[in-house]
């Protein structure tokens, strides 16, 4: 069977982390594309400007530290897209309000895999436009498929 994988968000950090601890479990794996994967960081700043409160930074780190034992930069996924070896399609919204592009280019360019491609998606700041775009624009993301067989 051909297994390829399309992760979102949290799910496509989550499956970084998961190369990183059990690569093994990936063998196989013909291809990936991970939709906007984000940084903790990034994240929560972000979240933060857009409630008007970026001061707060310091009070949720403590708040997530206290709650889960991780601090916000343990959640930078550029440490963990070093673990991506599969041919990697990247595809994130250019001008995302919840993320910043330095960022996420940064996790792209973390991935080891030789095959591997990074598709920005303009003409909106909507980061659910960025989960929605193959339902509306499938050709990328089968061409992706159909070229890791």
């Amino acid at each position: 069977m051909a297994i390829s994988l399309q992760s979102m968000c949290i799910g496509a950090d989550s499956t970084f982390v998961a190369m990183a601890h059990n690569p093994a479990e990936f063998d196989g794996v013909r291809s990936m594309i991970a939709i906007q994967p984000l940084t903790g960081r990034s994240f929560a700043e972000r979240a933060l400007e857009a409630m008007g409160v970026p001061e707060a930074i310091g009070h949720f780190e403590t708040a997530i530290q206290l709650l889960t034992s991780f601090k916000v930069d343990d959640y930078d996924m550029t440490r963990f897209a070093t673990a991506v070896t599969i041919p990697t399609l990247v595809v994130q919204v250019r001008d995302d309000l919840m993320t910043r592009e330095a960022d996420v280019q940064a996790i792209y360019d973390a991935i080891p895999a030789v095959d591997k491609e990074m598709f920005w998606i303009g003409g909106t700041s909507i980061r659910h436009h960025g989960y929605t775009y193959f339902a509306e624009h499938p050709e990328k993301m089968i061409d992706w498929y159909n070229s890791h067989p």
